[in-house]
């Protein structure tokens, strides 16, 4: 549902029903929706949240402003076809899945991981569909790199789960 109403926005944005300050508003606000629901999904809900929680948030979203920009530009300059703007959009909505990934992590330590599936290190970008697996082990976090199951892996999703077989952390709440 998600990339659908990323999708239908940009296709009322590249077809005129809409300004670009009424797209790259309604844009954001939709990547910050979809990036909190999946950062709280991945947290454990609501009451999890903390101030440094939502500065996560805050930060990912901000940094998305100048890509959206462009994207805006290149919309309004017809340099990339409808479909490519549709196709791109929902980009968007793949990459927030690392957000779910961020508020696991952050549910088992305020230790940031090395790297999280969909975060863009990947050869795969946004479309990686791996995952962390995380354990408690003698007071320690043990988070296991998972490549997904029945797709291809890039080739830094393959080098993480050899790498990160455990990554171990402990765990140590600031908030």
């Amino acid at each position: 549902a998600s990339s659908e109403e990323a999708a239908t926005m940009t296709s009322r944005f590249v077809s005129g029903e809409i300004s670009r300050n009424d797209w790259v508003e309604s844009f954001r606000s939709h990547v910050r929706n979809v990036t909190e629901t999946q950062y709280m999904l991945g947290r454990g809900g609501r009451n999890q949240m903390g101030a440094g929680d939502w500065g996560i948030i805050d930060a990912r979203v901000d940094r998305q402003e100048s890509f959206i920009q462009r994207f805006a530009s290149e919309i309004e300059a017809k340099t990339i076809s409808p479909e490519q703007a549709s196709a791109r959009s929902l980009l968007y909505v793949e990459s927030t899945r690392s957000a779910f990934e961020m508020g696991r992590s952050r549910a088992w330590s305020d230790t940031p991981m090395p790297a999280y599936p969909g975060d863009g290190k990947q050869g795969c970008l946004p479309r990686c569909r791996c995952r962390w697996d995380y354990r408690m082990v003698d007071g320690e976090v043990h988070a296991t790199w998972k490549l997904a199951k029945g797709s291809e892996h890039c080739a830094v999703c393959s080098a993480n789960a050899m790498m990160y077989n455990p990554y171990i952390v402990t765990p140590n709440f600031t908030q």
